[in-house]
């Protein structure tokens, strides 16, 4: 009997917990149907309980629906479907909702007219978080986007969003994502076939681009897309791709812009760009941005150790490049100076017409050509103006020549170096640039031309002049105050002599006072003696009676 007892315990316990369970599942279709069928331009919130939600997917053409969950609540497509949200000109708010994206579906596709915003929500995957966003002509935000993984020794990333031929717009704002593998030879957010990419305040740590498998040679001539790219306030640590560009690889006719972005410990296996891959005829724009040691190398050629750029109308400014380097990979003993290692912090190539580069420093770059920049090739004057160089080297290199500019290398200056006006070419070329780099500095083709960056040590004469100036009127500010300081110390010092005369005087005073009253005493004490005989004890007579009889 309590054998019996026991059992049915058992068997209740385990059917409340079937029941509890079953009633912990919902269907998303559950939510308030007034909220899933909004057509108002005020979206109403939908707060989702903390339970998992299946979905047989959902067509939200014309539809506006925000769903708001709260810590634990997640969603799960059935798999009828390939997609949780579909259609066209659609506007969906989706936020604090875990999505488990281990089964092949799309948590949506952004069609044409239709926007997302996908905001503080994590994507949960076992080990591979893949292939979550289709955008198709319309327009997609994340923000603070949570990646979880089930197994944290292996974190996988492969292609999170793609784009449809109608291309569309994806702005990323606020994320962090560190140490995973990014499958293929795409990056973190793709720009392929995008209308436009937007990176706004996010940072990449220990990002690996695991990209071994693909053949690097003239992969940067295939498939160019028109993409445009925004880049602001981000930041890449020890990022490292198989391919070309260590953190960032851009190949597109359409417009690149990055600003006030840093790029640390980045380093292309492929040996082109160590943080950033350029490819294209667009407009390229790199400002307020920081690159430090980054690496570019491969076995049979490095070049660009932190930029390497082909192509576009190009500006840098206020650009800093430290310890930036390329270098050849071989085994031990083998002979690396066969290779050609050109530009230590940036590669350039057919870069067009009124391309600058303005207010850069490059500090501690190495190569066998172009210790700072290698220029391979320009369709017009490259002007290069108020930038410093410090302690670039260009290491001697068998594949490299004897010819080698510490800091500028030129294979190509945009117009024919014979019977040309050298002096006039590195006023043009080369304005108020410095540097404490070993000579030859700038190298031509063939021919190294010795001061043309002026020594960042030495002063010009007029810079001389001011520094003497200054250093004068110094010195006289010096002596004015000097002056003036003893001027006070005496002004001071007399009147202390006066006050210590006038005390001396009224002492004097005081002593001659006193001296009076004694001698004034004495005398009356004469007289009192003198009359002392007619005077007897008994007379009551008080000494004041007396000094006004002898008065």
């Amino acid at each position: 009997m309590q054998k019996m007892n026991i059992a049915i315990t058992i068997l209740f316990l385990i059917l409340s917990s079937h029941i509890y369970a079953v009633t912990s599942v919902r269907t998303l279709e559950d939510a308030p149907q007034s909220l899933i069928t909004s057509t108002g331009k005020i979206p109403q919130i939908s707060y989702l309980q903390n339970k998992r939600y299946i979905s047989h997917g959902l067509n939200v053409a014309h539809k506006i629906i925000s769903l708001q969950g709260s810590s634990y609540t997640e969603i799960v497509l059935d798999g009828t479907q390939d997609a949780l949200f579909t259609r066209k000109e659609a506007h969906i708010s989706l936020q604090h909702i875990i999505f488990l994206v281990n089964y092949g579906y799309f948590i949506a596709k952004v069609e044409h007219l239709s926007q997302i915003m996908f905001k503080d929500n994590t994507l949960h995957g076992t080990a591979i978080i893949g292939n979550c966003f289709e955008i198709t002509g319309g327009e997609l935000t994340i923000q603070n986007l949570k990646l979880q993984y089930e197994n944290s020794a292996q974190k996988r990333i492969s292609s999170i969003i793609s784009f449809s031929d109608l291309g569309g717009y994806l702005h990323v704002i606020g994320t962090t994502i560190d140490d995973v593998f990014v499958e293929g030879d795409k990056h973190i957010f793709d720009y392929e076939r995008t209308t436009e990419i937007q990176i706004t305040n996010c940072k990449f740590t220990k990002i690996q681009i695991d990209n071994r498998d693909f053949t690097q040679q003239n992969k940067d001539r295939e498939d160019i897309s028109t993409g445009n790219a925004v880049y602001k306030d981000c930041k890449w640590q020890v990022c490292n791709s198989y391919n070309y560009g260590g953190a960032l690889s851009f190949v597109s006719n359409g417009d690149l812009q990055l600003k006030d972005c840093k790029f640390i410990n980045c380093m292309s296996a492929g040996g082109r760009g160590g943080a950033i891959y350029i490819v294209g005829s667009g407009n390229h724009t790199i400002e307020d941005c920081k690159f430090d040691s980054c690496i570019a190398s491969y076995q049979q050629y490095a070049e660009g150790g932190s930029l390497y750029i082909d192509g576009g109308l190009n500006t840098l400014k206020n650009v800093d490049i430290k310890q930036s380097k390329v270098e050849i990979t071989a085994p031990f003993g083998y002979d690396t100076s066969q290779y050609p290692q050109l530009g230590g912090a940036l590669f350039i190539r057919n870069w067009l017409n009124n391309s600058q580069i303005v207010c850069i420093m490059i500090m501690g770059s190495q190569s066998g050509q172009g210790g700072a920049i290698y220029i391979d090739s320009c369709e017009g004057q490259l002007e290069i103006s108020y930038s410093k160089f410090e302690k670039n080297i260009a290491q001697k290199n068998v594949a490299s020549g004897l010819q080698k500019g510490s800091d500028l290398h030129f294979s190509d200056i945009g117009v024919g170096i014979q019977d040309v006006d050298l002096d006039e070419i590195k006023d043009n070329l080369i304005e108020k640039c410095s540097s404490n780099s070993n000579e030859p500095r700038v190298c031509i083709m063939n021919s190294c031309l010795y001061g043309w960056i002026d020594d960042g040590d030495d002063l010009k004469w007029w810079e001389m002049l001011i520094v003497v100036s200054f250093g004068l009127a110094l010195i006289a500010g010096v002596a004015i105050l000097v002056v003036f300081a003893v001027k006070k110390w005496k002004q001071k010092k007399k009147k202390i002599d006066l006050n210590l005369g006038n005390n001396n005087n009224n002492g004097n005073q005081q002593v001659d006072r006193q001296q009076a009253v004694d001698r004034h005493r004495q005398n009356i004490q004469g007289v009192v003696q003198q009359y002392s005989p007619i005077l007897t004890p008994t007379d009551d007579f008080q000494f004041q009676e007396k000094d006004e009889l002898i008065q």
